[in-house]
């Protein structure tokens, strides 16, 4: 990530990542990554040995809208993320 990227928890188990200066494409590539590192993450609890998985909602800022625009965007996507068998990276239906 780079200094002016941003990562934050935003409710118990979901987190923001900005990317700043990113196109859409460049993001998601971005992210596709993440989720690919995330998947190689294991944990021990007693003798089972369990897999990370981690599902995305991507929304890309646009003029005009607000930070109430952007969260509903990415939550729509990342609810169709979860909802598609989780593991993925969704991109918000975002208007033209």
């Amino acid at each position: 990530m780079r200094q002016s990227d941003t990562v934050s928890r935003i409710a118990g188990d979901e987190f923001c990542i900005m990317l700043r200066d990113t196109t859409y494409e460049h993001a998601t590539a971005i992210i596709e990554r993440m989720r690919e590192d995330v998947r190689t993450l294991t944990f021990e609890a007693g003798d089972v040995l369990y897999g990370v998985t981690a599902s995305f909602g991507l929304a890309e800022w646009r003029k005009g809208f607000t930070a109430k625009h952007l969260r509903a965007s990415a939550d729509q996507a990342l609810y169709w993320a979860k909802s598609s068998g989780k593991n993925c990276v969704s991109g918000a239906a975002l208007p033209a």
